[in-house]
């Protein structure tokens, strides 16, 4: 029906191409408003927890959370130890 129009005015095919974009755009911008939050796709839950630190690092992040998983294994292994009479 929009292109109709664009042959019978004669407009150039950059215009057809621009309006077609155009609306291509705003069903897209329609489609976005009518979803509700709820129904919105979430991220993984690792990007969730890096969204809540948007001023430092990721390697920062990824090097701190290496550490933290180094020492909570490190207190198991010397719980392991001392259950076993070894420490």
């Amino acid at each position: 029906m929009q292109e109709q129009k664009y042959q019978e005015a004669g407009a150039p095919d950059g215009e057809k191409a621009a309006a077609e974009k155009t609306e291509a755009e705003n069903a897209a911008a329609a489609a976005d408003a009518d979803t509700p939050a709820a129904e919105a796709p979430t991220n993984g839950w690792l990007e969730q927890v890096y969204s809540r630190f948007d001023g430092v690092p990721l390697k920062a992040l990824d090097i701190f959370i290496g550490i933290c998983v180094f020492a909570f294994i490190a207190v198991i292994a010397v719980g392991i130890m001392k259950a076993r009479g070894i420490l």
